[in-house]
Protein backbone atom coordinates (compact mmCIF):
# COMPACT_ATOMS: atom_id res chain seq x y z
CA UNK A 1 0.00 0.00 0.00
CA UNK A 2 1.50 3.43 -0.73
CA UNK A 3 1.33 5.91 1.63
CA UNK A 4 0.88 9.93 1.63
CA UNK A 5 4.26 11.48 3.56
CA UNK A 6 2.30 14.24 4.91
CA UNK A 7 -0.44 11.67 6.82
CA UNK A 8 0.25 10.30 10.04
CA UNK A 9 -0.49 6.31 10.58
CA UNK A 10 -0.83 4.68 13.56
CA UNK A 11 2.14 2.15 13.93
CA UNK A 12 2.82 -0.81 17.04
CA UNK A 13 6.27 -1.52 17.60
CA UNK A 14 7.39 -4.24 19.61
CA UNK A 15 10.62 -5.38 20.57
CA UNK A 16 11.45 -9.40 21.39
CA UNK A 17 14.45 -9.75 23.44
CA UNK A 18 16.45 -13.35 23.82
CA UNK A 19 17.98 -14.87 26.79
CA UNK A 20 20.80 -14.01 25.46
CA UNK A 21 22.78 -11.75 23.00
CA UNK A 22 23.80 -13.51 19.67
CA UNK A 23 26.83 -11.71 18.91
CA UNK A 24 25.89 -7.79 19.27
CA UNK A 25 22.05 -8.88 18.63
CA UNK A 26 19.58 -8.94 21.65
CA UNK A 27 16.78 -9.04 20.21
CA UNK A 28 14.45 -8.49 16.94
CA UNK A 29 11.96 -5.05 16.62
CA UNK A 30 9.08 -5.55 14.23
CA UNK A 31 6.86 -2.12 13.23
CA UNK A 32 3.32 -3.25 12.66
CA UNK A 33 0.76 -0.41 10.64
CA UNK A 34 -1.79 -0.17 12.77
CA UNK A 35 -4.47 1.07 9.92
CA UNK A 36 -3.53 -2.18 7.72
CA UNK A 37 -1.64 -4.84 10.21
CA UNK A 38 0.79 -4.82 7.84
CA UNK A 39 4.36 -5.73 8.84
CA UNK A 40 6.02 -2.40 8.19
CA UNK A 41 9.46 -3.70 9.19
CA UNK A 42 11.31 -6.74 10.92
CA UNK A 43 14.89 -6.45 12.16
CA UNK A 44 17.24 -7.13 14.64
CA UNK A 45 18.04 -5.09 17.39
CA UNK A 46 21.42 -4.51 18.80
CA UNK A 47 24.04 -2.77 20.18
CA UNK A 48 27.65 -1.22 19.32
CA UNK A 49 30.06 -3.63 21.12
CA UNK A 50 29.69 -5.80 23.26
CA UNK A 51 29.89 -5.15 27.20
CA UNK A 52 30.06 -8.58 28.24
CA UNK A 53 33.52 -9.43 26.81
CA UNK A 54 36.39 -8.75 29.33
CA UNK A 55 38.38 -5.17 28.72
CA UNK A 56 41.50 -6.72 28.17
CA UNK A 57 40.70 -9.35 25.44
CA UNK A 58 42.02 -8.82 22.13
CA UNK A 59 39.65 -11.45 19.89
CA UNK A 60 36.75 -10.47 17.92
CA UNK A 61 33.30 -11.98 18.64
CA UNK A 62 32.63 -13.78 15.36
CA UNK A 63 29.03 -15.58 14.58
CA UNK A 64 29.30 -19.31 13.66
CA UNK A 65 26.52 -21.41 12.12
CA UNK A 66 24.84 -22.81 15.14
CA UNK A 67 24.22 -19.10 16.50
CA UNK A 68 23.14 -18.23 13.05
CA UNK A 69 21.12 -21.24 12.64
CA UNK A 70 19.35 -20.03 16.12
CA UNK A 71 19.30 -16.30 15.06
CA UNK A 72 16.81 -17.91 11.99
CA UNK A 73 14.52 -19.91 13.90
CA UNK A 74 14.14 -16.63 16.35
CA UNK A 75 13.12 -14.43 13.72
CA UNK A 76 11.13 -16.72 12.25
CA UNK A 77 8.94 -17.64 15.77
CA UNK A 78 8.92 -13.84 15.99
CA UNK A 79 7.31 -13.13 12.77
CA UNK A 80 4.58 -15.97 12.65
CA UNK A 81 4.00 -14.65 16.27
CA UNK A 82 3.24 -11.44 14.86
CA UNK A 83 1.28 -13.36 11.80
CA UNK A 84 -1.28 -15.42 14.07
CA UNK A 85 -1.85 -11.39 16.46
CA UNK A 86 -2.34 -9.73 13.17
CA UNK A 87 -4.95 -12.77 12.22
CA UNK A 88 -6.25 -12.96 15.96
CA UNK A 89 -6.84 -9.13 15.84
CA UNK A 90 -8.95 -9.31 12.37
CA UNK A 91 -11.26 -11.92 12.95
CA UNK A 92 -11.77 -10.17 16.57
CA UNK A 93 -13.05 -7.20 15.02
CA UNK A 94 -15.19 -8.46 12.76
Amino acid sequence: MERDALTLYPMWSAVFYFNQPIGNIAGIQVGVWGDTKEVAYCRPQGYLGNSRLPQNSSYPLQLNSDNLLRLAVITLTALIAVAVAIVFIKKKRK
